[in-house]
């Protein structure tokens, strides 16, 4: 009955539901329950906290927001544990940066430190399959002289990072780059250029096909420093144009 002398405790400082919710999911993150494990029933929660059916059941549903378990309906059913998936814990972060907004500055701040370092860590492991997706992002760009064209440009940009980024084999990595990625997609696709401006969108795009296929080469060079300059100028550069159009679109 740990469990339960822990729960009385905590509840001096959170809410019934709240604290069983803590409980289990210490339970679940350390191993005690694993993906698809059946979580106790509903009447042994109820017993094993000293709670209230309608604070179990919040508990749960907490939990399952949060998407650590699922309900199955029926004999046999309940809370399970699920694997939390990437595009979840995503959108919390975006839900979260939503309401502290990241400029260009900032983001391009951690883009330096990222990207060379998530580039570098996929050498030896792209498939032929990888390069013929990086290579069809690149082939997106050389659209650029038609304005019709530019949100396919802007969302092929990222999609060449995005494809480093998913088979990058620290997760942790690769979680970040993800993020960062999709902070850098909505940027994009959220300011359509201004006449003036469009010179300045063509010089970038075309940076970034220079750019994308040198870092391609080195990949399939497999020299990790190589990959690793070539993308922190390639980065430093990108940033230079951001932040120019940023301006240009605020004026």
């Amino acid at each position: 009955m740990n469990s339960t002398r822990s729960l009385h405790r905590g509840a001096l400082r959170n809410k019934v539901p709240d604290a069983i919710a803590d409980a289990l999911r210490v339970q679940i993150v350390s191993g005690h329950f694993r993906v698809n494990d059946r979580l106790p029933a509903e009447k042994d929660l109820i017993e094993q906290f000293g709670a209230s059916r309608g604070s179990v059941r919040e508990a749960l549903k907490s939990l399952e927001v949060q998407g650590l378990i699922y309900t199955m309906p029926g004999p046999g059913g309940g809370a399970r544990v699920r694997e939390v998936e990437m595009e979840r814990v995503l959108d919390f972060m975006r839900n979260f940066f939503h309401f502290n907004p990241i400029d260009g500055a900032q983001m391009y701040q951690v883009r330096k430190l990222l990207e060379p370092e998530t580039a570098a860590s996929v050498i030896g492991l792209l498939t032929e399959s990888d390069f013929e997706a990086l290579q069809a992002s690149i082939d997106t760009l050389h659209l650029a002289d038609n304005p019709a064209n530019w949100l396919s440009i802007r969302n092929a940009e990222v999609d060449f990072h995005d494809i480093l980024a998913h088979a990058c084999p620290n997760p942790l990595l690769s979680m970040v780059a993800k993020f960062v990625n999709s902070v850098v997609r909505a940027n994009a696709v959220a300011s359509s250029p201004s006449v003036e401006g469009m010179a300045g969108e063509h010089a970038f795009t075309r940076h970034n096909c220079e750019a994308h296929e040198a870092i391609v080469q080195a990949l399939r060079d497999q020299d990790a420093q190589r990959v690793r300059d070539l993308m922190r100028d390639h980065i430093d550069t990108a940033e230079r144009y951001v932040i120019a159009m940023q301006q240009r679109a605020r004026t």
